[in-house]
């Protein structure tokens, strides 16, 4: 991930600048001792949740962490709502 090496070979005050800029949201850690999963995820292309507990590597896609807590967010609403109408 080109944002992770390049924030990686920066200092901390850089660091913050870098992200910033990139409109990356950022953590105290990350600006200390970026790691290259504070950058980027393995998510289930189809969520564990829904089925996909027993796929193969094809069920693995790579997600900026922005865009896996998105993803992750979306499916607890779909549990919520599924959750809800099974109850009712």
């Amino acid at each position: 991930h080109a944002l992770y090496s390049r924030v990686k070979a920066l200092e901390p005050p850089e660091r913050m600048q870098v992200l910033m800029s990139a409109s990356f949201p950022w953590t105290r850690r990350m600006l200390r001792a970026p790691a290259a999963g504070d950058f980027w995820q393995a998510d289930h292309t189809l969520p564990v949740a829904e089925g996909g507990g027993c796929c193969g590597i094809a069920n693995f896609r790579t997600l900026c962490t922005p865009c896996h807590r998105r993803e992750t967010d979306a499916l607890r609403k779909r549990l919520a709502v599924r959750k809800r109408d099974e109850a009712a």
